[in-house]
């Protein structure tokens, strides 16, 4: 038997540090503030690297101040994914925004699906997902969504923390029906919404996505009252809420927030 062995005295390269560290598949930062990638100077994010650390595949980062990264003018939009790059040829870390899918100049409401090439080989070149930002040719928009993990500690304290009713958020199209009014809050790890949704009739429809802290392990799927008549509409694990079909009753969708509620915090 012939095996290769790291973790004791004098056996622990870099390379064998990043790799134990990836099998724990941690790749996280300390706190809600840290690392966290806001717009900074017109199409530019600033990632705040000086708020507290972040951790992945071995290599512990935390700046003195925030990172700014520019990002590069598309010829109509276009996404581009901000990660923190780790480079063990150098010791050196940067944020990194690597480009992606182009598209129309209209402000997007849910982030992309899939993602570009990255550096995936711990103990040589290793990128951290932080952050999607979107920007277009026609003004200085930043349109940022977070990808960032907390610690399990900082999470699951996160999650258990109550907080008071907050407004939903819609996606364009959708409002609060009248005398009705869309929130969300978290209780004792459980989150509750309230409100009926007005908005467009058309079936697979985006009403709007829950706030990070408000969203459920999986997918969950609702019957619920729709203007009159029912309809069906998914919670997805990411946040975002889309009404799918709908029976009976009047054009208007009317949905019910109400009728899907209760459900575990997860992320």
């Amino acid at each position: 038997m012939a095996l290769t062995n790291n973790g004791f005295d004098g056996t622990v390269t870099e390379a064998a540090w990043a790799n134990m560290s990836a099998l724990t598949d941690v790749d996280a930062v300390e706190s809600s503030a840290a690392w966290a990638v806001t717009q900074g100077t017109g199409r530019q994010v600033s990632t705040a690297a000086h708020s507290g650390f972040a951790f992945a595949k071995g290599v512990l980062s935390k700046d003195t101040a925030a990172i700014l990264t520019n990002l590069a003018t598309p010829v109509n939009g276009q996404w581009f994914l901000i990660v923190r790059h780790i480079d063990w040829a150098t010791n050196g870390v940067t944020v990194t925004a690597i480009a992606h899918d182009v598209t129309g100049t209209t402000v997007p409401t849910v982030a992309p699906t899939t993602f570009p090439v990255i550096d995936s080989n711990p103990g040589v070149l290793y990128d951290q997902k932080l952050a999607w930002a979107w920007v277009r040719s026609t003004d200085t928009t930043v349109t940022i969504f977070d990808l960032r993990k907390l610690t399990a500690e900082t999470r699951v304290a996160a999650l258990e923390a109550d907080t008071d009713w907050i407004a939903f958020p819609f996606a364009a199209g959708w409002s609060n029906a009248s005398g009705h009014v869309c929130r969300c809050r978290r209780k004792n790890g459980v989150v509750y919404l309230a409100g009926v949704a007005d908005g467009a009739a058309a079936a697979d429809t985006y009403i709007g996505a829950l706030p990070a802290g408000f969203r459920p392990t999986g997918d969950l799927f609702y019957w619920s009252n729709v203007g009159g008549g029912g309809g069906r509409t998914v919670v997805y694990a990411n946040g975002n809420i889309r009404y799918l079909n709908k029976v009976g009753g009047t054009a208007a969708p009317g949905v019910s927030l109400a009728d899907f509620t209760a459900f575990p915090a997860d992320n």
